[in-house]
């Protein structure tokens, strides 16, 4: 019997300047929780630096490359991120950012995420237990 594959997660913040922590702090415990798994965060300007593998920022190529070797995807909410995760065949996680907690400027991201949400396009993740139930579906 062949060794079972090390899933890999790419969870990824974007490139919006608003620091995005509460995003990077589950991704790391979930990880940690999870260690069995390989884990790589594109963080931005989020000033959390987590033991989990990680970096600030990917060049496009590197971010296309790491999409279409994922098994899953977990994402901030915007547009053009999750339409370039369903592109790569995956359904992603979703965690939209917040302007109530200083981590954008309106609230277009909990909007398309709900809205994708409601048509089976993603998995929306508006709370911690959320995430760790999505991803242990994966």
């Amino acid at each position: 019997m062949a060794p079972r594959k090390q899933m890999f997660v790419l969870a990824a913040v974007g490139t919006d300047h608003h620091p995005f922590d509460r995003f990077v702090d589950w991704i790391d415990t979930w990880q940690q929780h999870n260690a069995e798994c390989e884990v790589f965060i594109q963080r931005g300007s989020t000033k959390l630096v987590p033991k989990t593998a990680s970096a600030p920022f990917l060049d496009p190529a590197e971010l296309d490359e790491m999409m279409r070797r994922a098994d899953a995807i977990v994402c901030h909410g915007g547009p053009s991120t999750i339409m370039e995760a369903r592109q790569a065949g995956v359904v992603p996680v979703v965690i939209p950012r917040d302007p109530a907690l200083g981590e954008h400027v309106d609230e277009h991201q909990l909007r398309f995420a709900a809205f994708m949400d409601a048509k089976g396009a993603i998995l929306s993740a508006r709370t911690e237990a959320e995430l760790s139930e999505r991803l242990g579906k994966v």
